[in-house]
Parts: structure tokens; sequence; C-alpha cells
């Protein structure tokens, strides 16, 4: 009965266009049992309401609460899951006054007086209250977001108190169980990503949702910055240096999450908003020069460093993966000087500084990434304030020269670090190719080992395919790479990715048909190329032999179609070949040859 009042009351105002907070919690499903919510419901009631004694010290009336309460659960067989459930829909309560509601069902609380619970039974016992309290709370959150999602009413977005705010970021970052911190850091980010539904017919209700929406964006950037400061004093102080350092990486994680989800298109342009989001960028470009910065320029905790070029190197991809829709504030602070001389510097930017050897491969990546991210935001970038593109280029070509794969596993990064480079523009590609040392550390695959040898490969292939329109360019690396590679061994280049598309190693095979495939795909290339073909069609059509992966079937199949697919291409292969290509395409790339048996008699 009294699941059933609440779902009608819900749907009531549902049909009203006035769903709120707090008729959302009259209908919230509790998985376990209703008469669990409403005993719940009512301790609380009972023992914050009603048992108010003032004779007592607050210490003393804390305990005494906590007491009736665990007394209570522990007497009904309720767990933490099922009490703190029915305790989150009130931390998001709209007003700092209690429920005005004449129901049982409903609890009686404040937002503040919510939280002061919560705090209360969590310091009991933080063992038992504490994850349950993320938990519940998460699950409110989502649950709450699909449903304003689905509804077609002008539902509210949250409001998040400033109380729930600093409990949030607390336990975010100082929280030693690492799923009360994931908890913590999904809860945020969902509530800062709240946006009004897009079919509101509301403007006013739509801008004052993105005006919530960029305060609490604002207020959780500042939270998180002062959580970092607290946690970065303490490590510079060796107090609990390792949960501080472990508190400083979520604090810029979060930090970074939020930059990366709030690069959408605003639709709105009052000047309310305006104003929000000039405060916002300020915020943003604070957050990363309080934070991100001192992380990576801390020289005396190197593993610390380490997090932050990794997180770098997220915050770099994320700018760069938003198709256009970019962070201007973001792209104009990785771009500016005083963050990008310090790298160079690690990365070995000249012949005075060698390149640091943990650091130095970690920030060639990122400086490949930077390179990248550079040519695809050229909108957005307030030179006033950052470096030009061809002073990017310029340093990076030196950190090149200047570095050395001493072994594979410098190699690997060096050759990632080249790949990136020279996949973002053209120029990239002719300053790599105008130097010879650069272009035999990049494109040699003698002394590798077979996996370096396919991503050599493989990296060959992602820079003809970046540069896909330029096939004078692509025939220049091509060229180049059997120069380098052949030793008079092979006539052509063709031949020896041929020869490689025969090796009996995987990885190698893989490697060669996929540089096939992009060689392929060069319309004017492709026939300059196989002009000169010897061994190819005859390595591609054999379905008997080494070749016995799914992946390699497959690779043949596509590089097939790619030489029908061009027409001039197909016009200098003889026609009989041209029948024996159609009837393999036509076959698919797993077809078996069967075997006829005759019946053997006696």
């Amino acid at each position: 009965k009294n699941k059933k009042k609440r779902q009608e009351q819900y749907q009531s105002t549902k049909n009203k266009n006035e769903c709120t907070i707090s008729t959302f919690i009259m209908m919230m499903e509790i998985d376990d049992d209703d008469n669990k919510v409403a005993v719940v419901i009512s301790t609380l009631n009972e023992v914050i309401l009603y048992n108010n004694d003032s004779s007592t010290s607050d210490e003393d009336s804390s305990k005494r609460k906590v007491q009736q309460i665990e007394n209570k659960l522990q007497k009904e067989g309720i767990s933490a899951d099922i009490f703190m459930s029915v305790l989150a829909p009130n931390l998001f309560s709209t007003t700092s006054k209690r429920f005005d509601d004449s129901s049982s069902l409903s609890l009686k609380l404040s937002s503040k007086e919510t939280i002061e619970i919560l705090i209360m039974m969590v310091t009991s016992n933080q063992s038992k209250y504490l994850k349950a309290a993320s938990k519940a709370v998460k699950k409110f959150v989502f649950k709450y977001d699909a449903e304003r999602k689905n509804d077609n009413s002008a539902s509210p977005p949250f409001y998040v108190s400033d109380n729930l705010l600093n409990l949030m970021v607390f336990q975010l970052s100082d929280s030693l169980d690492v799923e009360v911190s994931s908890n913590a850091t999904e809860t945020l980010l969902l509530l800062c990503c709240q946006m009004e539904k897009k079919d509101s017919s509301s403007s006013a209700v739509e801008t004052s949702a993105e005006e919530v929406k960029i305060s609490l964006v604002m207020r959780s950037l500042n939270a998180i910055s002062q959580a970092f400061q607290v946690a970065w004093e303490k490590k510079k102080q060796r107090k609990n240096f390792q949960h501080s350092s472990t508190s400083c990486v979520r604090c810029v994680t979060a930090i970074i999450m939020l930059l990366s989800s709030n690069n959408e298109k605003k639709n709105t342009t009052t000047t309310a908003v305006l104003a929000s989001e000039t405060g916002l960028e300020n915020e943003k470009k604070k957050a990363l020069d309080n934070c991100l910065l001192p992380m990576l320029l801390d020289e005396s905790d190197i593993l610390l460093q380490m997090s932050a070029f990794d997180l770098m190197e997220q915050l770099v991809q994320n700018v760069s993966s938003a198709a256009g829709d970019n962070d201007a504030v973001v792209v104009n602070w990785v771009l500016s000087k005083s963050l990008l001389e310090p790298i160079f510097g690690m990365a070995g930017d000249n012949e005075q500084h060698d390149p640091d050897p943990s650091l130095g491969p970690l920030a060639i990546r990122l400086l490949s990434r930077v390179c990248s991210m550079q040519q695809q935001n050229t909108t957005t970038i307030n030179y006033e304030d950052t470096t030009s593109s061809s002073w990017i280029r310029t340093q990076f070509h030196h950190v090149l020269r200047n570095t050395e794969g001493r072994s594979e596993i410098d190699r690997v990064s060096y050759l990632d670090a080249v790949s990136c480079f020279v996949s973002s523009t053209a120029e990239a590609l002719e300053l790599i190719l105008d130097d010879d040392l650069i272009s035999e550390n990049w494109l040699s695959i003698a002394v590798s080992q077979p996996k370096l040898q396919s991503s050599i490969l493989h990296s060959v292939a992602g820079a003809l395919n970046s540069h896909f329109q330029n096939s004078t360019l692509c025939m220049r690396l091509f060229t180049m790479f059997g120069q380098i590679n052949s030793k008079s061994v092979y006539s052509s280049p063709l031949e020896l990715v041929t020869s490689l598309a025969k090796s009996s190693i995987t990885e190698i095979r893989l490697g060669a048909y996929t540089l096939l495939e992009a060689v392929t795909c060069q319309p004017t290339f492709a026939r300059l190329v196989f002009m000169g073909s010897n061994g190819l069609f005859e390595t591609l059509l054999t379905r008997k032999g080494i070749e016995m992966t799914t992946e390699g079937k497959e690779a043949k199949f596509r590089i097939v179609k790619a030489i029908l697919s061009q027409q001039r291409l197909v016009s200098l292969i003889d026609p009989n070949l041209v029948k024996v290509l159609e009837k393999y395409v036509s076959q698919g790339p797993y077809y078996v040859e069967t075997l006829s048996w005759d019946v053997a008699t006696l």
C-alpha cells in the first residue's frame, strides 16, 4: 500500500509538470523490503526530530542518536546499504528547511541534517557505513539522472550544497578505500555533466540549468584544487608521504576528467551564462597551474612526475579527440611556453641537454601528441600566449636528432613519437625525410625484434594513410623505406614488403599486410608501384601455406578488394589475372578448397 501510494503521488506531480527531488524520493524503488524502508524513515524521524535534549552536550547527543539508530537497525535486520539508500536522496534537497510533508512516508530532514547523520554514522563505524554511503549516493544520482532523461517533464537539475560537495571531494581525495574514491569521482563527474533536456521549450529553464552546471563545475574545480593543496603540503612535509602522493594524483585525475567532460558547445549566450563561462575559464586555468604543473615539475618525486606525464597525455588526447569542439583554455595552456620549455629540456632538445633517462621517453611521447594537437586546433589557439607551430616542430626535430634508441623499449617510445609527429602535417613528414639520421632510426628494420619490425611497418602504413592525397610525398616515403632496408637485395620496396609478407613470423606478416593495404589505397601511387611487382599476386592468392591466422586471411582479402577498386590499376593487370582476383573476392577470405574422395570398395 505504501509503495502504491508513493507511485500515485509521483505520477500526479509528474502529470502536473512539477517533478522535484522530493517527489522522486517518494517513488524511489529500493531493492529490499518496503517495510524496512519505512522502518528506517520512521526511526530517523523519531530520533532526529523528537529526541532533542538540550541538557546534554552535542557529542553525547550524537553518540546517543547513533546508538538508537544502530539498535533499531540491528533489531530489524536492516543493512547499512538499505539505510544509506534511504538517506542518500535527502542529501540533494533543494531547501535548507525540512520537508513540510504530512505523510509518514517522507523523511522530514533538511539536506544539512541528512549530511550530519551521514557523518555521524560513518564516524562511528567507518568500515560499515563509508562504502555503503558512497554506493548509495552514486546509485541514486545515476538513477535520478536516467529518470530525468527519460521523463517528459522539466525535471530540475541536482542541487549540490557546499557541505555535500566538500564531503564528496574529501572521499575522492582522502579515502583509503579505492572503491569509495572511485564512487565519489564518478558521482561528482555526472553531477557536473548534468544538462537540461534538449526538448525543453523554456529558454529560461535552459539558461538556469546551464548556470547551475557552470557554477557546480567552478565550485568543484575550486574544492578539488584546495584538497590538492592540502595533500601537496603534507607531501612536502613528508607526512604520510605515500597517501599524500596518491591524493594528489586523484585530485588531478578528477580535474582532467571534469575539463574533458565539459567541452560541448553552449546553446545559450545570455549575459549571465557568458559571465559564468568567463569565471569558469579562469577556474580551469587556475586548477591546471596550481595542480598539474607542480606535479609535472616536481623533481623530488619521479614517480609523481611519471604520473603527471600520463595525466598530461590523457588531457592532450581528450582535447585532440573533441572533434572541433575543443576547450580553448586547455589548448592554450598546453601550448604555453612555460609548460613546453621544461618538457623539451627533459626530452633533450639540444646537444648540451641529454634526455632524462627516466622521463625522456615520456616527454618525447607527450610532445609528439602536442604537435599533433596543435595542428588540429589552429582556430582556438591564441598565439600571443602560446608558442608557434614552427617553433614546436623545430624543437621536436632537435629532440629526435638528440635521441637514440639504446634499447628495444627506448626504440618503441621513439618510434611511437615519430609516428605521431609525421602523421600530423605534411611539413612534419618532410622534415623527417630530409634528415637522414632520423629517417634511418625510424625506418630501419635491420636489427629489430619481430614485434618492433611489425611496429615499424604499421608506422609507415599509418603515415601513408595520414597523407592519402599527397601521392608524391607518399612515394618518397615508401621509396626511402625500401632504400634503407633493401641493401641491393631487392629491386623495389614492393619486393621487400612482399618478402616480409612471406615471413614465417606472424607479427611481421601482419605488419606487411597492413603496409600493402595502405599502398593499394593510393590511386596514383599504387599504379607506379604495382607496375614493378614480382610475386605479389602469388603471395596474395595462395590460400595454402603459412597463413593460417584469421587476421592474416582478412588482411589479404582487403588488399585484393582494394586492388580491384582501383580501375586504372586494374587496367594495367592481365585480364586473366583480374578474373582470378574477382573469383578470390567472390569466394571470401575463409574459403577452403574441398577434396573429393572416391568411395573405396573391397
